[in-house]
């Protein structure tokens, strides 16, 4: 069997090794689905390991599963999080004004800022 590794250490330069692991999943699985496109020969094992890992876009499909006799498996190391979207900071935001707090309805307004 055939493992690589995925750390919010790591770097997608690197081998995909447990010293030196890939620091995305989508890159892992690229990686994957080249060796698939040249010939499966042993089961791979792709070990997420413990983090939070931001994702823009990751989808997996029948492709991804490999074969009855070498199956491929994504497997978690840990407590691993999926976190999708955009990440915002409080700069981000500004107060609404007042003439903006009348447009809602009732005593929603009182319950923004």
């Amino acid at each position: 069997m055939f493992q690589y590794y995925v750390s919010t250490q790591g770097s997608d330069s690197n081998p995909g090794t447990y010293d030196l692991p890939f620091a995305t999943i989508g890159h892992a699985q690229a990686v994957v689905r080249k060796r698939i496109s040249a010939g499966l020969c042993e089961p791979i094992t792709v070990v997420v390991m413990a983090g939070s890992y931001h994702i823009q876009s990751l989808t997996f499909n029948e492709s991804d599963s490999g074969t009855p006799e070498y199956p491929i498996t994504y497997i978690a190391e840990g407590v691993v999080s999926l976190c999708g979207g955009l990440s915002l900071r409080a700069s981000d935001f500004t107060p609404i004004t007042t003439e903006e707090k009348t447009r809602f309805h009732g005593d929603a307004a009182d319950k923004v800022v």
